[in-house]
């Protein structure tokens, strides 16, 4: 199951999404997911990050 929602950034950072994802021939939306897996696995793997990546295995 697959949940919704909306993020706001400013228009530079949108304009360089965009054009990644035309360029890469996908989604933002599959850049943004990729990317916010990425950072989840580096911050379990980074000890200064421990408690916040205890908070996100607990929910």
């Amino acid at each position: 199951m697959k949940k919704r929602t909306t993020i706001y950034m400013d228009e530079e950072l949108h304009k360089k999404v965009r054009m990644l994802a035309v360029r890469e021939n996908t989604t933002m939306a599959k850049i943004f997911v990729h990317a916010l897996r990425r950072y989840l696995a580096e911050i379990q793997e980074d000890p200064r990050q421990e408690k916040f990546a205890q908070i996100l295995t607990n929910h």
